[in-house]
Parts: C-alpha cells; structure tokens; sequence
C-alpha cells in the first residue's frame, strides 16, 4: 500500500496601494508560480504597479490595515497570523486596524 506524500502548496498576494487592488494566488506549485499569479491577478483588478507583498508555503497569510497604511503577515496557523497581523499593524501606529484579508495554501496528500 501506498503511503502517499504531501504536496507543498504556495500562496502570495500582490498589491496596487495606491489603486487599492489586492491579487491573490493559492495553491499553487511553486513560489514563483504563486507569485507570477497574485502579481497577473493584481494586474488583472486594475493594478498598474503591482508589489509582491508575501509569498508563503504550507501556511497562511493575515493583511491587517486602517486607513493610513496596512500589514501583511504570514504563519502556519491561520489564527496566530491574524493575531501577529492585528498586532504587528497597531505597534506600526496605524489607528483602528482590522483585517481585511486572510487565505491559506496548505500541504496536500497525494495517494
């Protein structure tokens, strides 16, 4: 019987701030594909200059922002990258922080 094996899963996420347009791409192969699609998807929303925010793997990312500026932060668990994004968001000074946006890109089996 065939065990099987985990597949590494890549997320990332691109951005226009000044636009406010947010690409995305989750479960993807590899870092650089992951990255080439947020970066298309941000072009895609109306993006002009797209800026690679994150790219991670087998993990999540948490993008925490007020109206003066955001954060984006990654982690293996989803509620610890929320918490650490929230956090890392008001110690930056930003007033009223709240997440705007979270997505996962997990390891899967493959039999």
């Amino acid at each position: 019987m065939n065990p099987g094996h985990w597949r590494a899963s890549w997320g990332a996420l691109a951005t226009f701030e000044s636009g406010g347009v947010l690409g995305e791409a989750t479960g993807l192969g590899s870092k650089s594909e992951a990255e080439r699609a947020a970066i298309n998807d941000c072009k895609a929303k109306g993006g002009t200059v797209c800026k690679l925010e994150v790219s991670y793997q087998n993990a999540c990312a948490a993008l925490a922002g007020s109206a003066t500026g955001y954060v984006v932060v990654s982690d293996a668990d989803l509620p610890v990258a929320v918490s650490d994004a929230l956090s890392t968001c008001s110690k930056a000074g930003y007033p009223n922080c709240h997440i705007s946006y979270t997505a996962c890109s997990k390891a899967t089996l493959v039999q």
